[in-house]
């Protein structure tokens, strides 16, 4: 089946993380430096999150790359190069400390010298950082008391010009201060 649709999304067998992967370029070829960048979300709460992984590269039965780590704020990407054409599996292992896996496939197709054209370069992909809801007030709250403030004083100043009134009876000329 060609693929058609990136990132690729697969669920963990008890369907409790979500995994996306992506690949760049998306038309693998042999001799040319894949960046590979996925994310890892919590499939109850709907959001990215930090996670430990392992994530494994086979093609033809035999071992290629394998790499055990973490993501952080829920992404993480790899560089690889194929050196060889076939059939490619791509599978994350232990998916969060769960033991849970997913797996991808397709096919890497020998390049060729119209194919290395199409080379373009590879800048490393931001990691995506997650604001979290513990997060938010550390941005919000500071917000919040700084617009109350200016509320504040802005009404105190009308107040304090609505505070001093002038007078006029007859001829003589009152001034009235108010208590606030």
């Amino acid at each position: 089946m060609k693929i058609t649709k990136f990132p690729i999304v697969r669920l963990t067998q008890d369907r409790a993380y979500e995994m996306d992967l992506d690949w760049e370029p998306h038309y693998i070829t042999t001799g040319q430096k894949i960046t590979f960048v996925y994310q890892i979300y919590d499939n109850i709460k709907f959001l990215a999150i930090p996670a430990h992984y392992v994530f494994t590269i086979t093609q033809n039965g035999q071992q290629l790359y394998k790499v055990d780590d973490s993501t952080q704020y829920g992404g993480a990407y790899q560089y690889f190069q194929f050196d060889n054409p076939g059939p490619v599996t791509f599978e994350f292992d232990d998916v969060a400390h769960t033991g849970q896996s997913v797996q991808y496939s397709t096919i890497v197709k020998q390049g060729n010298s119209s194919m290395s054209n199409m080379n373009m370069p590879i800048v490393e992909p931001a990691r995506n950082l997650e604001i979290s809801w513990w997060l938010m007030p550390m941005f919000f709250v500071p917000a919040g008391i700084a617009i109350a403030g200016v509320y504040f004083l802005k009404i105190k100043g009308k107040r304090s010009e609505k505070s001093v009134q002038t007078i006029h009876k007859s001829n003589k000329t009152f001034e009235k201060k108010s208590p606030i």
